[in-house]
C-alpha cells in the first residue's frame, strides 16, 4: 500500500505532461505545436540514421547465416544506453533528490523509498532504449521474418535487461557520491570519474569501426559474438530470442532480477544516508584572513557561471561531453590516422570536399554544449537575486554567452588543429576551418541564449528537468543540428565551385551574419523577456 501510494505521486510528479513540455498546455497551443514537432523529428531522425545502417548490416548478415548476431547488438546497445543514462541520472535519482526532506519524515520504509525511485527512474530509460534498439530489431524481424513467439520473448527480454546496468551503474554512482562526499573538489572528482566511465564507452566504439567502405558497424560483430561467447546473459538473450528458448529467456529474467532484488536490499539504508548525508555542508578550514577580491561585474558574473558549471555534475556532464568527445577523437586520430583517411576517398568519390567530415563532426561536438539554453533557467527560484542587481539584461545574458564561448572555442580549435594535422590538411583550407569554428560557436551560443530567453523553465524539482527536458534545451540540440546542415550544404555544392578554403569563408560569414541577427534580437530583447521570467 505504501508503494501504491508513493508510486502514484512520484508517476503523477514525473510524467504529466506540464513536466514534459514545462509548461500549461492550455493557452500555450504555439510553443506545444513547436515542442511536439521537434520531438517527431528528433525521433524520425533517430529511427531513420539508426535504421539505415542496421537494415544494410542486416542484409549483410543474413546470407552469411549470422543474422542473430542483431540480437547480441539489441542487448549490447540497451545495456550501453541504460548504463549511460544510469551515470547521468542515479546521483539525483537515488542519492541527492531534492524531495528527501519531504520523504525523509514520512513513514516509510528505506526499501520502498528504493523502489519506488528505481521504477521511475526504469520508465523514463525504458523510452530511450526502446527507439535506440528499435531499428535494430526492425532488421532483425525483416529479414527472419516476424513470428509471434520470438517477438514476445524479445518484448519480455528488453524489459528485463535494464536491470542490471541499472544496478551496477547506480552502485558505482553511489560510491563516487560517498568516497568524493568529504571531499573539498567532490564535484570535480564526480565529473572525472563519470567522464572515465563514459569515455571508455566511447572509446571501444570509436576503435571498433571497420572499414568506412564497409558498413562500419562490422566492426562490431566479432566483438559482440566473443563477448557472447563468456558472458551468458547475453548469450541467454541472443537464444531466447533467436531459437525462442523459454529456459534462457528464464535464465536473463532471473539473473537480472536476483542483482537488481539485491542491489535494493544493500543499498536502500545506504541511500538514506547519503541523502542526510547531501544535507550538512562540510566546511574546510583554511588559515589566514577571509579576503574578498574586487573585480570587474562581467568576469564576476563569467565566474559564477564556471562554479555553478563544476558544482552541479549533471550541468557539466550533459553539456560537456561534446567537448570532451571532440578532444579524445582528435587525439585518438594522431594515432589512427589510417582509418581516419581511408575516409577521404570515399568523399572525394562522391565530389564532396574533405573539410565537410570536419564541419560536421565539429559542428556536431559544438552544438552539443548549450549552456547559454539552460543556465538562466537553471538560476532557478534564485534568479531575483539577478534581476535585482543593478545590471543590464545583456549583460546578464551575454556573460552566459561568453561563458558557453570560452568552452567551445578553445576546444573546438585546439581539435581542429589535431583532426587537420592527422588528415594532412591544406593550411588554408584549415586556417578557413578555424574561422567558422569560431563563428559557429558565437553562432550556437548566440541562439542557445535567445531560447532560454523565450522559453525560460525557473520551477523544477531537479536540474535534470531543465537540462534534459526543457522547451530550449530540446531546441538547442536539434536547432544546432538544423544550424550544422545550413552550414554543410553551402560547403558541399561550393566547394567544387570556389575550392575549399573560399567556400568555407562564405559558409562561415552566413555564420556571422545569423549571429548578428540573433545578437540584434536578445540586444532589444533581452530585459522585456527577463522581466516576465
Amino acid at each position: 500500500m505504501q508503494l501504491r501510494a508513493l508510486l502514484k505521486v512520484l508517476l503523477k510528479e514525473n510524467f504529466s505532461l506540464k513536466r514534459l513540455f514545462g509548461f500549461e498546455l492550455k493557452g500555450n497551443r504555439g510553443k506545444t505545436i513547436l515542442i511536439s514537432i521537434a520531438i517527431i523529428y528528433g525521433i524520425g531522425a533517430l529511427l531513420l540514421s539508426f535504421g539505415v545502417m542496421f537494415f544494410d548490416l542486416g542484409a549483410t548478415l543474413f546470407p552469411l547465416g549470422q543474422i542473430d548476431t542483431l540480437i547480441g547488438f539489441i542487448y549490447v546497445y540497451a545495456i550501453a544506453m541504460t548504463a549511460i543514462m544510469s551515470l547521468l541520472r542515479a546521483n539525483v535519482y537515488l542519492f541527492q533528490y531534492r524531495d528527501y526532506h519531504i520523504l525523509a519524515p514520512l513513514p516509510l520504509k528505506s526499501t520502498t523509498i528504493m523502489i519506488g525511485k528505481l521504477i521511475v527512474m526504469l520508465l523514463v530509460m525504458y523510452v530511450p532504449t526502446i527507439f535506440i534498439t528499435l531499428p535494430i530489431a526492425f532488421s532483425y524481424f525483416y529479414h527472419v521474418g516476424v513470428q509471434l513467439l520470438p517477438l514476445v520473448y524479445y518484448t519480455i527480454g528488453l524489459l528485463f535487461i535494464p536491470l542490471l546496468p541499472i544496478s551496477l551503474v547506480s552502485f558505482v554512482s553511489l560510491l563516487i557520491v560517498r568516497v568524493s562526499a568529504r571531499m573539498r573538489h567532490k564535484n570535480i572528482i564526480t565529473i572525472l570519474l563519470s567522464l572515465a566511465l563514459m569515455l571508455a564507452y566511447i572509446i571501444f566504439s570509436i576503435t571498433s569501426v571497420s572499414d568506412p567502405e564497409t558498413n562500419p558497424l562490422l566492426g562490431q560483430v566479432g566483438a559482440i559474438s566473443d563477448l557472447a561467447a563468456f558472458y551468458w546473459p547475453l548469450a541467454w538473450f541472443v537464444k531466447s530470442v533467436g531459437e525462442s528458448s523459454i529456459v534462457s529467456l528464464l535464465l536473463l529474467a532471473g539473473s537480472h532480477t536476483i542483482v537488481f532484488a539485491l542491489f535494493i536490499i544493500a543499498v536502500s539504508h545506504l541511500a538514506i544516508k547519503t541523502n542526510q548525508l547531501a544535507q550538512v555542508t562540510t566546511v574546510f578550514h583554511k588559515g589566514g584572513a577571509y579576503k574578498v577580491v574586487s573585480q570587474g561585474t562581467f568576469k564576476t558574473l563569467v565566474i559564477k557561471e564556471f562554479r555553478k558549471f563544476i558544482q552541479t555534475p549533471m550541468y557539466a556532464l550533459n553539456s560537456g561531453i561534446g567537448l570532451v568527445f571532440l578532444l579524445i577523437f582528435s587525439l585518438l586520430s594522431l594515432f589512427y590516422k589510417t582509418g581516419i583517411a581511408q575516409m577521404l576517398p570515399m568523399l572525394g568519390e562522391a565530389g564532396l570536399p574533405a573539410s565537410l567530415l570536419l564541419m560536421i563532426f565539429v559542428g556536431f561536438c559544438v552544438a552539443m554544449t548549450y549552456t547559454p539554453a539552460i543556465s538562466l533557467s537553471l538560476e532557478g527560484k534564485n534568479i531575483w537575486v539577478i534581476k535585482s542587481l543593478p545590471l543590464e539584461a545583456l549583460t546578464i545574458v551575454g556573460a552566459k554567452i561568453v561563458f558557453n564561448l570560452l568552452l567551445v572555442i578553445p576546444t573546438a580549435v585546439l581539435g581542429l588543429l589535431m583532426l587537420g594535422f592527422s588528415l594532412e590538411m591544406n593550411y588554408l583550407t584549415l586556417l578557413a576551418m578555424l574561422g567558422w569554428a569560431v563563428s559557429f560557436g558565437v553562432l550556437t551560443s548566440l541562439f542557445g541564449a535567445m531560447l532560454n530567453l523565450l522559453f525560460p523553465k525557473i520551477h523544477f524539482s531537479n536540474e535534470i528537468e531543465v537540462i534534459k527536458q526543457s522547451v530550449a534545451s530540446l531546441f538547442a540540440v536539434f536547432g544546432g543540428f538544423l544550424i550544422i546542415a545550413i552550414n554543410a550544404v553551402p560547403l558541399a555544392f561550393l566547394a567544387p565551385i570556389l575550392g575549399e578554403p573560399l567556400a568555407i569563408m562564405v559558409v562561415m560569414i552566413v555564420c556571422v551574419l545569423l549571429g548578428l541577427l540573433i545578437y540584434l534580437f536578445i540586444k532589444q530583447n533581452a530585459a522585456k523577456y527577463l522581466r516576465r521570467i
